[in-house]
Formats: C-alpha cells, sequence, structure tokens
C-alpha cells in the first residue's frame, strides 16, 4: 500500500474481484462516487544525476534505452524520442511500456522481455555482451 500510495513510485494498480465477490451487494456510502482530481507531484532531477547520465551516455559503445512504464507515467514519450533520434540510440520497450516511444521512428525496436521481438533481443544481447567485454 505505501507504494501505490505514493505518487513518485506507483505504476499501473489493477484490483481484481473474484466473479463470485462481483455481483455482492454492499451499501457503500454516496461521497465514495464524488468525482475526485489528484495532483501528483514530481521531483525533478538533481544536476549531478544529470550529469551522470550524459557522462554514460558519451562513454557508451553500444547504448541501448530499455523504455518501461515509468516513462508513460512521466509522461515523457516525446522527450524520449528526441533522445532517441538525436543520439541514435535504439529503443525498446517493456510490456509496461508499450508506447512509451511515440512512432514513426527508425530507433524504435518495439517489445522486448519475454513478449518481445526478435530484433529487440538481439540488440540487448549485443549491447550487454560489449559492455561486459569492453569492461574486462
Amino acid at each position: 500500500m505505501r507504494i501505490l500510495t505514493d505518487p513518485a513510485e506507483t505504476g499501473t494498480v489493477t484490483i481484481c474481484l473474484p466473479q463470485d465477490e462481483q455481483p455482492e451487494a454492499y451499501d457503500y456510502p454516496v461521497h465514495f462516487f464524488a468525482e475526485r482530481n489528484w495532483t501528483i507531484e514530481r521531483q525533478l532531477p538533481s544536476p549531478g544525476r544529470i550529469e551522470q547520465a550524459v557522462a554514460l551516455l558519451k562513454s557508451a559503445q553500444r547504448p541501448m534505452i530499455i523504455a518501461g512504464g515509468g516513462v508513460i507515467f512521466s509522461e515523457a514519450s516525446a522527450e524520449l524520442k528526441e533522445l532517441s533520434q538525436l543520439c541514435g540510440i535504439p529503443v525498446a520497450e517493456t510490456k509496461a511500456g508499450k508506447g512509451a516511444h511515440t512512432k514513426p521512428s527508425d530507433w524504435l525496436l518495439h517489445g522486448h522481455g519475454t513478449n518481445g521481438n526478435p530484433a529487440a533481443a538481439k540488440v540487448t544481447a549485443r549491447s550487454i555482451w560489449y559492455s561486459v567485454w569492453a569492461r574486462g
């Protein structure tokens, strides 16, 4: 519950109810159904963290971005696409990040992981292999 109620850590939430529970009636208070709006507070990254990320990207031989649901949740799809296009970095999307990188793009590999495609898996394997090999 701590993570579900923390706007900085939470993601998509699913509440599943067994079929035999769904038809049960309960006299909920009317205020439960009142429209509510939330403001999600976002902390900006520190300048030091941004500098670290830039240094890592500049030193990378075969960088690759694996975009998760946080890109969508943070409404950063346009920024991800711009970074990918400007720097020539391929992007694979996790299941939660599906649609994080907007189309069309030559750098979008689409799905990654167990529901991914062979192209994303091949680029990931090469990026990881090269990273390990280059560091010794």
